[in-house]
């Protein structure tokens, strides 16, 4: 539980293309249970109409959300600005990745299930900070092909 006296760590769950992060991602990915176990501050937030722009210059409002979303947090919990995760699943894992290479200084790690680089592999991604990294990604994935 977070009882506010000691900083804790805070995950963004990002849904993917078309999904409902309020109950699917929850239902999908169980995290709330763990958040409650381990006690972090879990978020699911809801990308405009359900997904996350994935091109650097039409990803800046998804950007500034998070920005907002975390400061916003930041003032109710006491976090600890060390331990900023993000994961995501299809397109929220291939936005994770393109939000933690822009946001290198403030993001700890990553973990994509599902949704590989992106744009970010199209180039060299010049971030300020190295930031973990785990990928998870069937080969049976009909939608998003490992390749």
């Amino acid at each position: 539980a977070v009882d506010g006296k000691r900083a804790v760590p805070i995950l963004f769950a990002f849904h993917g293309f078309l999904v409902d992060s309020k109950d699917l991602m929850a239902a999908y990915s169980q995290l709330d249970k763990l958040a409650e176990k381990e006690g972090f501050v879990l978020v699911f937030p809801n990308g405009q109409d359900k997904s996350w722009k994935l091109i650097p210059a039409l990803a800046k409002n998804d950007f500034a959300f998070f920005d907002k979303l975390l400061a916003h947090l930041s003032s109710k919990y006491n976090l600890d600005k060390n331990r900023v995760y993000l994961c995501g699943m299809s397109n929220g894992a291939y936005f994770s990745h393109l939000l933690a290479s822009h946001r290198s200084d403030v993001v700890a790690a990553i973990g994509c299930h599902s949704g590989g680089l992106g744009l970010v592999a199209a180039r060299e991604p010049k971030v300020k900070h190295k930031y973990g990294v785990f990928i998870v990604h069937g080969e049976d994935d009909s939608i998003v092909k490992v390749e």
